[in-house]
């Protein structure tokens, strides 16, 4: 997308991952050069969680890292053991340029 002569890379959609934990890279593949962030953009995202009585509180947002050698990371706080956890990347944009 472009807008007032700067590209912008835009997200839609979400995905399911397991519990609290940190994790790498979201994407099976680098994104393709033309997709990458100038710079490493990050955002904080919602996401729904739930753990079960007597486990840490589940904690319903986590960052998302864009980095510029093409992953995506999301970096969160360890939770409970069976937290179900969905993430959202709508509306997320980030330069291109």
């Amino acid at each position: 997308m472009s807008h007032y002569g700067t590209d912008f890379m835009e997200w839609d959609g979400g995905a399911n991952r397991a519990n609290g934990a940190q994790v790498a890279n979201i994407l099976s593949a680098a994104l393709p050069a033309a997709f990458r962030p100038a710079g490493r953009a990050s955002f904080t995202i919602a996401r729904n969680a739930t753990s079960a009585s007597g486990e840490l509180m589940a904690i319903n947002n986590c960052k998302v890292d864009f980095n510029q050698e093409g992953t995506v990371s999301l970096v969160s706080a360890n939770a409970g053991p069976t937290e179900v956890n969905w993430f959202s990347l709508r509306g997320i944009r980030y330069p291109l340029a």
